[in-house]
């Protein structure tokens, strides 16, 4: 009887074993797959030379748009000052490429539009005020969804964030 346990609990190890081994492949594999796209937005946006991605662009801005709100709501200022200066070097960057999309000019809109709400959110974050981060974060929202809407991409809208969909980072402020 109790080779027969002892058979069963080796069947059993093994087969958890083989299942683990598999199980860990393929969480590699799906963790090269985010390695790489993590990789290819934090690209400079450049698919190939002189070939510029705007939506690798845009998705990277809403990154640190989504990132800057839990930052901001957890009134951890130094994560929220660290996403408003990411999120303005990649603005600089739409600007600089000087992009047209569908004979838009998407760089002089961005440049135009978020000047005076992007300012205000930074001083927002600088301040410290959360009422203040929270009216400064909408504004400038809404002013991403009016650009949208004005080069023809409107059914693009942005909405405060609900849930962190970044889950794997500490939004709170350590002491």
């Amino acid at each position: 009887m109790n080779k027969n346990i002892a058979l069963i609990i080796s069947i059993l190890a093994f087969g958890i074993a083989v299942f683990s081994q598999v199980r860990l492949s393929s969480l590699s594999a799906e963790n090269q797959e985010l390695k790489k796209q993590l990789t290819d937005m934090n690209s400079s946006g450049e698919e190939e030379e002189g070939e510029y991605e705007l939506a690798v662009v845009m998705s990277r801005m809403q990154i640190y748009f989504h990132k800057l709100w839990f930052a901001g709501k957890n009134e951890n200022w130094e994560l929220a000052n660290f996403y408003t200066h990411e999120l303005e070097e990649s603005i600089e960057e739409l600007i600089e490429h000087n992009v047209e999309d569908d004979g838009v000019n998407v760089s002089n809109l961005a440049k135009i539009m978020t000047e005076t709400p992007f300012h205000n959110l930074e001083k927002s974050v600088k301040a410290g005020v959360l009422a203040d981060f929270e009216t400064s974060y909408q504004n400038m929202m809404q002013t991403c969804n009016q650009c949208h809407q004005a080069s023809g991409h409107g059914f693009i809208q942005l909405q405060i964030p609900q849930n962190v969909a970044f889950d794997n980072q500490i939004f709170e402020k350590k002491n």
